[in-house]
């Protein structure tokens, strides 16, 4: 993701920016997600400190269980339009990323994009997402090299940290 794309996430929740992988198709069926308990409040987050200057850029995301397997997600910062994403779990190898798709797009329309996250210690939240450049392919042949380099991390780029809000 370029400087300026990272950038943007003050505008956004950034999943669907240029510069990060997109796929017509997920990496798993949603069948097969499972919801993480920790992932389901309300976060405060910032972009990656490399790009936050301003320490006012931030926004509000909170993650919801949808069903059994789904999770639905709004991001919201001041002074902007809501945004909202269905996102649900696939494991690959070792890891569990997250399949996140914008709602609103038409059925079988839009596009996947997958992100990687970790809880911390002290109850943070850090998140990455497949960088398009990382895996210099599109298609299924970018979704092969997604899931060959998943444990990767030249595979990501860093996306947001969140604190969950009290």
């Amino acid at each position: 993701m370029t400087r300026a794309a990272r950038g943007a996430l003050a505008l956004g929740l950034g999943v669907l920016l240029g510069g990060c992988f997109a796929s017509r198709r997920p990496l798993g069926s949603r069948e097969k997600g499972t919801l993480d308990p920790r992932l389901l409040a309300t976060w405060t987050c910032r972009p990656p400190e490399t790009v936050a200057r301003d320490a006012g850029q931030e926004g509000t995301l909170s993650v919801a269980a949808f069903d059994e397997t789904q999770y639905i997600v709004h991001w919201h910062e001041k002074g902007r339009d809501p945004e909202y994403y269905r996102a649900y779990s696939a494991r690959v190898g070792a890891e569990t990323l997250l399949n996140v798709k914008a709602l609103g797009t038409a059925v079988g329309g839009g596009v996947w994009s997958f992100v990687r996250y970790r809880i911390e210690t002290d109850g943070r939240l850090v998140t990455w997402i497949v960088d398009e450049k990382a895996v210099g392919e599109r298609g299924d042949a970018g979704l092969a090299i997604v899931r060959r380099r998943v444990g990767d991390a030249t595979l990501y780029e860093d996306l947001m940290t969140c604190s969950r809000k009290e």
